[in-house]
C-alpha cells in the first residue's frame, strides 16, 4: 500500500504532494516500485492535528482523484472519516474507504454497505486533537472488542463480511510498548478478517529500534508485521525475505480466513526494492477483488 498525503501537515510528508501533476506522478513511481494499492489522505491524523471540513479535504482529494484513476490500474483507497467525502471519492471511483475512525462517523458505515466498496475498520484510541499518549490496561483485548463490535454494526447495517479488513491503529493512541505489541500480535485481532498493519515512519520506531532511521526501522517493522501474520491460519509460517537495499517504509498484511495464507503488500514511500509475498484477485473495475 502506497501512502499519498494531499495534506499540509501530516508527520512524515505534508506538503510534498499538494501539487496535482506532483501526487499523480508519485503515486504511479510508487506502483512502478511495487505498491499494489494508492491509499490517498486530504486531512493529516497525527496526533494534535486539527479537523479539515469536507470542503477543505475535498478541495484537496478531488483533482488528484480526477488525474489518477481514469489512469491507473491498481485500486484506490480514500482515508477518510467523513461520509460525505467518502461519498465523492466513492463516485469518482475510489474502491476503499480507509477510515480510522472505526465507520463511527454519522452515516459512514451505511455508506459503505450501500455501495459494496472495501472498508478499513480502525481502531483510534481518542481523536486526533486531543488524543492519549497511551491506553493501559487490558489494551489489546479492547482494541479487539473494539473491532469485533465495529465489525458486528458493518454487518447489521449489510456490508459483506469479505469487503471488511481490521486495523488496531499502531501509532493512534498508543505508546511505544503498545504499539510494538500490537506490530508482532496482528492474527489476534483477525477473528478471520484480514488485518492492515501500518508502521510507517512512526515515532515508537525510534524507541524500539534506535540506532536505525525511520526507513530502515520501518522495514524492520514491516518484517515483524509479516512473521506475525503469517501465523495465522493452519498452515505453517511462510518465510519472508528482504533484500539489503529494502526500504520499504510501511506494509499491509492481509491474511486471507478462507484460504489460510498472507498477502504482503509494501507501501513504498523511497524504495527501490521491497518484498512481497502475493498479490489481489483483480476482479472490478480498478483491479480490486475479494482474497482468493
Amino acid at each position: 500500500m502506497g501512502i499519498l498525503n494531499v495534506t499540509p501537515d501530516s508527520f512524515s510528508d505534508g506538503g510534498r504532494w499538494n501539487d496535482v501533476r506532483t501526487a499523480v506522478r508519485h503515486a504511479f513511481d510508487m506502483v512502478d516500485q511495487g505498491a499494489d494499492i494508492i491509499d490517498i489522505g486530504g486531512e493529516s491524523t497525527r496526533p494534535n492535528s486539527l479537523p479539515v471540513s469536507s470542503e477543505e479535504e475535498l478541495s484537496r482529494l478531488e483533482p488528484v482523484l480526477r488525474e489518477l484513476i481514469p489512469s491507473i490500474d491498481v485500486p484506490v483507497s480514500v482515508d477518510t472519516m467523513k461520509a460525505d467525502v467518502a461519498e465523492r471519492c466513492i463516485g469518482l471511483g475510489a474502491d476503499i474507504v480507509n477510515d480510522v475512525n472505526g465507520l463511527r462517523g454519522p452515516g459512514m458505515v451505511q455508506l459503505c454497505a450501500s455501495t459494496g466498496v472495501y472498508a478499513v475498520i480502525m481502531h483510534m484510541n481518542g481523536m486526533p486533537r486531543t488524543m492519549p499518549s497511551s491506553m493501559g490496561g487490558d489494551f489489546m483485548e479492547d482494541i479487539r472488542g473494539f473491532l469485533r463490535e465495529r465489525t458486528s454494526a458493518a454487518l447489521d447495517a449489510g456490508m459483506d463480511r469479505n469487503r471488511i479488513i481490521l486495523d488496531p491503529g499502531i501509532g493512534f493512541g498508543k505508546d511505544p510498548d503498545e504499539n510494538y505489541r500490537i506490530l508482532n500480535s496482528s492474527s489476534f485481532f483477525s477473528d478471520g478478517y484480514p488485518v492492515l498493519s501500518a508502521s510507517s515512519r512512526k515515532r515508537f520506531l525510534a524507541v524500539k529500534y534506535p540506532g536505525m532511521d525511520r526507513d530502515e526501522a520501518s522495514a524492520e517493522a514491516a518484517v515483524a508485521a509479516a512473521r506475525s501474520g503469517a501465523r495465522c491460519g493452519e498452515d505453517p509460517p511462510q518465510t519472508f525475505r528482504i533484500t539489503p537495499t529494502a526500504m520499504t517504509t510501511a506494509m499491509t498484511m492481509m491474511a486471507d480466513p478462507q484460504k489460510r495464507y498472507s498477502f504482503i503488500f509494501s507501501d513504498l514511500r523511497r524504495s527501490d526494492s521491497f518484498f512481497r509475498h502475493s498479490s489481489l484477485q483483480n476482479s472490478s473495475p480498478n483491479g480490486m477483488g475479494s482474497p482468493q
